[in-house]
């Protein structure tokens, strides 16, 4: 589960980064559905197939895209007077809950339509 973590977050990043401001909603949302996938993929190719998989799905999800949200904003770079609160403007947005529930029904998706054993 962390390399999901890690390696969601380094694409939340690449979104984030090289997305672009044109349809740049459609494109993370696609981007959290798809790191809920390969969450619940790792948790369902381990044979996790509980309650326990899922929880543990989804919050790795959900970190995923937080720690990709923490990269955006450290690593794309400020002016160098650029104060404290941009800075924290730039880290939490209005449509955040909408990636974040994105990531968990993407990665509870895919334990529904696979199928069971």
């Amino acid at each position: 589960m962390l390399a999901v973590a890690v390696i969601g977050a380094f694409a939340w990043y690449l979104v984030v980064r090289f997305g672009g401001e044109r349809a740049w909603i459609v494109k993370r949302s696609i981007a959290a559905w798809v790191i809920g996938m390969a969450s619940a993929g790792v948790m369902a190719g381990a044979g996790r197939r509980g309650a326990a998989g899922r929880i543990a799905s989804a919050l790795a999800a959900i970190v995923a895209i937080a720690l990709g949200q923490m990269l955006a904003v450290v690593l794309i770079e400020l002016p160098p007077d650029a104060a404290p609160a941009p800075l924290l403007a730039r880290a939490f947005d209005v449509v955040d809950p909408l990636f974040y529930a994105l990531a968990v029904a993407g990665s509870t998706a895919l334990f529904l339509l696979a199928p069971s054993q």
